[in-house]
């Protein structure tokens, strides 16, 4: 167990091996939260999550049920479930929880199978991880070496309750293809490729431990004073083999999985190489890659959204959504009343600043160096007369106080003001730079 570990999180979906690790837990003598996902995807839904509160019920712990809705433009169905499952429980987690899942032998070897046949890179053969910072926390898998059929005996040797899942058989997943038409075959011929497989996973873990130390110090030579933002002036004298190298390793520090190898070779081109009068921006599952003033950004993808309207009174602090929060500073701004409205960017706006002429806010927005992906999410405050007063954080810089949204899982969106720079640093060690054919800068 990780030693800031303080209490155990049991995701149950209500099937066998879940069930299994609900009996082990509330034998630990830990104390244990059930929680439980309601995807909504199949009739059986509502049965499911019912199932899970009689469980819980019967072994006298408290249980959670998560409702979600999956995104199926978010790389399929399957993928946006997945997206969803995870980030409902991140939410869901304290610091010192240690959230449980009951992944076993059989997913592992199941996992490492289709990351080959997917063409998965090294680290890749990693496979499923036993343990890993997760949210404000950690996720373990404490059943992952133990085989599927091992489970299944001690249910029913324990008498245990579960259900089945019936989508588990619909061959038309890639997973349970697998899982049915070929790993029977595989195993009658290589009666210990669990094992052997298991071990390549462990092995793999090792080595990757071992470069991920390596890598975080070839991090730190390129990562900015004020901010842990990638500088690109020297990330580009790097090979291009390390700085695909770096920039998963610094991904990775987010527990984000990283863009697919295609993704990466064109995105990651495009966003150090650009004119500086671009910003690029990678795009993919888990996350964006975006370059501004110098720096590579982390995002969320999407990003965190704001309100379309709100009234902040004099002195107050409220909410401006998922973006962070605005606190109006009393003795600001005399001349405005105590209330105030805010809403968000609008195109042609102006911006009527105290004994300064009318100005647009685009153009203030770019003088403060305010990236790109921010000047739609910062509030915009109104008068009586529908004139812009105040940009929060901007400007005037005392009226109006914003305090981005800091949840570790946003990445380096919080970084939102051009107090952030990029000044110059030494070099790295002296290494050949291959720009890409044709983006080479004259």
């Amino acid at each position: 167990m990780p030693p800031a570990a303080q209490r155990l999180v049991l995701a149950c979906s209500g099937g066998m091996d879940s069930a299994v690790l609900l009996h082990l837990a509330q034998q630990t003598g830990w104390p244990v939260q059930v929680v439980h996902i309601h995807h909504g995807l199949q009739p059986q839904a509502d049965a499911w999550a019912a199932h899970v509160k009689k469980l819980a019920k019967n072994a006298q712990l408290p249980c959670h049920v998560l409702t979600i809705q999956p995104n199926p433009d978010e790389g399929g169905l399957e993928a946006g479930a997945r997206k969803a499952r995870y980030a409902a429980l991140k939410a869901f987690l304290e610091p010192g929880d240690c959230l449980l899942t009951a992944h076993h032998a059989d997913d592992q070897v199941e996992t490492l199978c289709l990351r080959i046949l997917r063409g998965t890179g090294p680290m890749g053969l990693v496979g499923i991880r036993h343990c890993q910072p997760f949210g404000a926390g950690y996720l373990l898998r404490p059943l992952l070496d133990v085989p599927y059929q091992a489970l299944r005996q001690y249910a029913q040797c324990h008498q245990l309750s579960w259900m089945d899942d019936p989508s588990n058989q619909d061959t038309s997943f890639e997973r349970n293809y697998l899982r049915h038409q070929v790993m029977p075959l595989l195993k009658a011929r290589w009666p210990s490729m669990q094992q052997t497989m298991g071990r390549l996973a462990r092995l793999t873990e090792e080595t990757e431990g071992i470069f991920s130390e390596l890598l975080s110090d070839r991090i730190g030579q390129h990562r900015l004073a004020d901010a842990p933002l990638l500088a690109v002036n020297t990330l580009i004298q790097e090979s291009r083999a390390m700085r695909f190298a770096i920039v998963r390793e610094w991904l990775a520090e987010l527990g984000w999985r990283p863009p697919s190898r295609r993704q990466l070779d064109q995105g990651l081109d495009d966003l150090l190489f650009a004119d500086d009068d671009r910003q690029p921006v990678l795009k993919w599952a888990d996350g964006q890659l975006a370059r501004f003033n110098g720096a590579l950004y982390r995002l969320p993808n999407p990003l965190p959204a704001g309100l379309r309207s709100a009234v902040i009174r004099r002195g107050e602090t409220c909410s401006w959504g998922q973006v962070g929060t605005v606190h109006w500073v009393s003795t600001a701004l005399p001349e405005q009343g105590d209330l105030l409205e805010m809403r968000p960017f609008s195109p042609g706006d102006r911006v009527y600043l105290p004994q300064r002429p009318p100005q647009a806010a685009k153009e203030l927005l770019r003088q403060a160096r305010v990236p790109p992906w921010w000047r739609s999410q910062l509030p915009f405050i109104t008068n009586s007369a529908s004139e812009v007063v105040a940009i929060a954080g901007v400007a005037p810089s005392a009226a109006f106080e914003f305090i981005p949204n800091a949840d570790p899982a946003l990445g380096d969106w919080r970084y939102f003001h051009g107090s952030v720079t990029v000044s110059p640093r030494p070099a790295v060690a002296p290494r050949y730079c291959d720009v890409p054919v044709g983006r080479r800068k004259k």
